[in-house]
């Protein structure tokens, strides 16, 4: 039965209808409805990174729609062909034995505007802001103002009260609502194994260490730049983890570890410049299709030692069972990359099934300073630099007396014949002394080839002679550089340092 207007009034009296901020009755309530105005908040939609809204995979709503908010009485137009959301003034409650309809008024019907596509009933029970699927049918924009009246609804009673109200139900998903809230129709095809895959704890993901930067990690798709470091540039809320690997065994490894760690991942994308002398695309492919033999041998890969010897044989299985690798070997080109990463999420593979994978966890020791510092018996050295000769220079002194020098290009030619001489004494601090010097031959080197002031025990200052630079963000990248001024010597470096470890060929 639809309720009157004197039904309406009784039923706002006895609180079992509630609208809040209370109507103008002379003016809002009609025979058998009760008009609601257009509140300020409206949701639209603009141009997304989606080419299209595929239900059963979860999207990022403020990708597709955006929120406008516009003064008391003022005006938003609706243009032809346009589809928008909108909330009411008003703040609704309906008991638990009613129900409620909404309908637009005739005269914008008129113009062709329509208020509700499909969504008109409201549950028993319903508390909140209700919200309007605006449309323009018609050739002309129109005008309407915030505060003028919008819709009409309609209370119906039922049979009985119900048992469970709407906002009762666990999936209520607009449950009071005070805005315009956008479609939740994906949370409908979340499969029991999707729940679970949302109830693994990714908060400390990846668990291993490596070069690479992490994006979304819900999504299905991971990329291996194999020795390219930067230049290929993501939409990371694409892809959930992205970065190189040069080599063909511990590199691998440390993939493989972090996959697994992840159900969520199901694609593996092999793209970027292939490290000298290694073949980690080709050892991938291999994998998946051989697997390995009992010594952890990688079968049929070609490169030097595919050995996964760090691995239990069940993680390497799982890898096998839960990732398809995606060969673009060589690739370069971002678009490339990026229509690979689009084809991989269409094909909307589910969270990988099995147990999740627990991986071993390595002690960590925190490294603290300082320590109790022992003299070496056998004497001191003094690191110093002979720029125009690009010479380093290292002298022993023992009782304050000279008694060698070393003199070499690089801090490995130093170390190897320090340590052939046995330069350093034989007590209970020589490994700690040897890591010493061998750490000022390295910071010695450094400055040396970029022409840096060096001072031994001291800090390298490096920006009397790096460039000023401005950091730029990339969308889904890391940082990168943009250099504003350069010295012609660092920009020389720069260059050489395009392939930083010699990996390319």
């Amino acid at each position: 039965m639809i309720l009157s207007d004197k039904d309406i009034k009784e039923y706002i009296n006895r609180g079992k209808i509630k609208i809040s901020p209370a109507p103008d009755l002379e003016k809002q309530l009609g025979p058998c409805s009760l008009d609601l105005r257009l509140g300020n908040s409206f949701k639209v939609f603009k141009q997304s990174r989606y080419p299209y809204v595929d239900l059963k995979r979860p999207f990022n709503v403020d990708d597709i729609m955006e929120d406008i908010v516009i003064a008391p009485d003022s005006p938003f137009i609706l243009q032809p062909g346009e589809f928008i959301l909108a909330v009411t003034m008003e703040d609704v409650f309906i008991d638990n034995d009613l129900m409620g309809r909404l309908d637009g008024r005739s005269s914008l019907g008129r113009l062709g505007v329509v208020v509700h596509s499909t969504a008109a009933r409201f549950d028993p029970g319903w508390n909140g802001k209700p919200v309007m699927e605006l449309g323009n049918l018609g050739v002309m924009p129109v005008v309407l103002y915030s505060g003028m009246r919008i819709c009409a609804l309609t209370f119906e009673t039922l049979s009985s009260p119900c048992e469970k109200t709407y906002q009762a139900k666990k999936d209520a998903k607009y449950a009071v609502q005070e805005t315009a809230v956008a479609s939740k129709i994906s949370e409908e095809f979340k499969t029991k194994e999707t729940q679970r895959s949302e109830q693994v704890n990714l908060e400390n993901w990846p668990e291993v260490e490596g070069r690479f930067y992490v994006g979304n990690k819900n999504s299905s798709v991971a990329v291996c730049t194999n020795a390219t470091v930067e230049g290929i540039i993501l939409d990371m809320e694409k892809v959930a983890i992205c970065g190189k690997c040069v080599t063909e065994n511990i590199g691998i490894e440390k993939i493989i570890q972090n996959v697994v760690a992840n159900p969520n991942i199901r694609f593996l994308i092999l793209c970027g410049k292939p490290s000298k002398g290694h073949f980690v695309e080709q050892a991938f492919m291999s994998l998946k299709q051989n697997g390995v033999d009992k010594d952890k041998n990688i079968i049929g890969a070609v490169g030097n030692m595919p050995q996964l010897k760090g691995l239990d044989f069940e993680i390497i299985e799982r890898f096998r069972a839960q990732i398809e690798p995606i060969n673009l070997n060589g690739e370069t080109d971002s678009s490339v990359v990026m229509m690979a990463v689009e084809n991989c999420l269409m094909k909307n593979k589910e969270p990988y099934k099995g147990e999740k994978i627990n991986l071993d966890k390595v002690e960590e020791v925190e490294a603290k300073g300082p320590f109790d510092w022992k003299e070496d018996p056998n004497g001191f050295f003094v690191v110093y630099l002979r720029p125009a000769q690009k010479k380093i220079i290292v002298e022993h002194l023992q009782n304050g007396k000279t008694t060698q020098k070393v003199i070499g290009d690089s801090a490995l030619d130093i170390c190897y014949k320090i340590g052939q001489m046995q330069m350093v004494g034989d007590f209970e601090q020589t490994v700690e002394h040897a890591m010493y010097l061998g750490r000022e031959l390295q910071k010695a080197e450094l400055c040396l080839k970029n022409q840096i002031s060096y001072e031994q025990d001291g800090d390298v200052a490096l920006s009397q002679q790096e460039p000023t630079v401005e950091k730029e963000k990339v969308p889904g990248a890391p940082l990168f550089k943009k250099i504003i001024q350069e010295p012609q010597p660092i920009l020389e470096r720069i260059e050489a340092k395009k392939d930083l470890y010699g990996w390319h060929d």
